[in-house]
């Protein structure tokens, strides 16, 4: 038996003759957790760049409103289901009007360095600061893609507090307190309007606990190395800084 992408299954013995068991990873031993860049789960929007035909980001056959993978460029469709493995909170600094990604602050660095901190809309300077709160997940069904980050803020921090309401106080049948990680989520797109803009949020239900082994055991191992994984809140820019910038000039508008 061996474990093959995630899952135990019985090695064929024309597959095991095939490599050589004498074979080495040498020469790979710079590519690890930490030099690999954690994929983002992103909505598809009207203005993204992965629905332009132009741009390198497109990805062929992506709809509005569908979710996919930012690495992979695998659309998911308009439904996932999910784990969260952890959940950060922090601050992305923009220039002016989301015309470009600037940098990513911790809330700590945020009250720090902020010039402005009229409710709701953070400076430095001129660059606008936005909060973040940031889920690292893994979909269900799709566990081989590992742990992928989902980014909400503006019109979505409400169903993001929430949510991490119902993450903390899931009461399971022995008593006990669910730890966030045992539970599932099905994760649906949902179309938003604000004045004259249409932009897709989502829609957040809660399917109870994990109940199988292995979906467990994956998240636990992920789970492992989130900690050393590189985030490149630069990545953001891609669905948010340009379509937000088009829709309002405050920003108003998430994903």
């Amino acid at each position: 038996m061996a474990k093959i992408f995630g899952k135990t299954e019985e090695v064929k013995e024309e597959f095991k003759g095939f490599f050589d068991q004498n074979d080495t990873a040498d020469g790979f031993e710079g590519i690890n957790s930490e030099t690999m860049a954690i994929p983002w789960l992103k909505i598809a929007q009207t203005l993204s760049p992965a629905m332009k035909e132009n741009k390198p980001e497109y990805i062929e056959g992506l709809k509005v409103g569908d979710f996919y993978n930012s690495v992979t460029k695998e659309i998911y469709g308009s439904e996932v289901q999910m784990v969260v493995g952890k959940f950060d909170r922090g601050y992305v600094e923009w220039l002016p009007k989301r015309k470009g990604f600037v940098a990513s602050h911790t809330v700590e660095e945020a009250e720090e360095i902020a010039t402005d901190h009229t409710f709701g809309k953070w400076k430095i300077g001129e660059n606008i600061l936005q909060e973040n709160y940031v889920y690292f997940v893994i979909l269900l069904g799709h566990e081989n893609d590992g742990v992928m980050i989902m980014s909400l803020s503006s019109t979505q921090i409400k169903k993001a507090k929430a949510w991490n309401k119902q993450l903390t106080t899931y009461i399971m049948k022995n008593g006990e307190k669910a730890l966030p990680y045992y539970l599932k989520w099905r994760i649906n797109t949902v179309e938003e309007h604000k004045e004259d803009n249409d932009w897709y949020g989502i829609a957040i239900n809660g399917q109870g606990l994990i109940t199988d082994e292995s979906l467990y055991l994956a998240v636990k191992d992920e789970r492992k190395l989130i900690e050393h994984k590189r985030v490149d809140y630069a990545q953001i820019d891609d669905t948010s800084s340009k379509v937000m910038n088009a829709e309002s000039e405050d920003g108003d508008v998430d994903y």
